[in-house]
């Protein structure tokens, strides 16, 4: 029994090891990210009265209300980088954008129902979609380092990396994730465990139990 107990206990700690080691490197990657994002800011102006938006007050940088909204900007790069769409209601909007799209980029508390965003390489990188309801929303791109704690993404599907992202607290019931891998999935960090149901979709050698999720009706 101390034998099982010393096993447990070590492997709980490596476990917990892993995820502080993850929210550090996020942390680290979202500090360089946001370095390159201010430099980049130097020349870009909200409006016609030319003000820069990281001096706005204004809680968001975008205001899409329209739920037949489709934006297609795949041969730009950087679009839609470092904004703000935090409280917006973004409900049916479809956008495609190209590569290193949405890196940094916050959707807080942001209403994505039936959404689908689309990036190409590195896009949504470092991205914060935590209180989000994404439910029924398409995630598609990099999606490495960003945050969907506490997100509603209830029938959602989701494609991509998703590599080192802060699932905590996330609710994956009906969601399809069959098209992430396994490898990265475990690499997906939380204190609070995310839910997922039968309906849920995964990768086949991935098994959300021993990984710490939790299964509800």
């Amino acid at each position: 029994m101390t034998l099982v107990a010393i096993g447990f206990a070590w492997q709980l700690s490596l476990k917990n090891l892993r995820r502080d080691n993850a929210r550090l490197t996020r942390r680290l990657d979202e500090m360089a990210l946001n370095f390159q994002v201010a430099q980049q800011r130097a020349d870009f102006h909200v409006d016609s009265h030319t003000q820069r938006y990281w001096e706005s007050d204004a809680p968001s940088m975008g205001s899409f209300s329209s739920p037949d909204l489709k934006i297609e900007v795949s041969k730009e790069i950087g679009a839609f980088r470092g904004f703000a769409f935090d409280k917006q209601d973004l409900t049916g909007v479809a956008i495609s954008a190209g590569n290193s799209a949405f890196q940094g980029t916050t959707f807080r508390h942001c209403k994505l129902c039936d959404a689908k965003l689309v990036g190409g390489r590195a896009s949504f990188q470092y991205a914060i979609f935590s209180d989000a309801d994404l439910s029924g929303a398409l995630l598609d791109g990099d999606l490495q380092g960003m945050s969907i704690a506490n997100a509603d993404c209830t029938g959602a599907t989701i494609r991509g990396l998703l590599k080192r992202v802060d699932i905590d607290g996330a609710q994956f019931g009906d969601a399809d994730l069959s098209a992430v891998s396994a490898e990265n999935l475990n690499s997906c960090y939380f204190f609070k465990p995310p839910t997922y149901n039968r309906n849920t979709k995964f990768p086949p050698d991935f098994n959300p139990e021993s990984q710490g999720w939790r299964r509800v009706l």
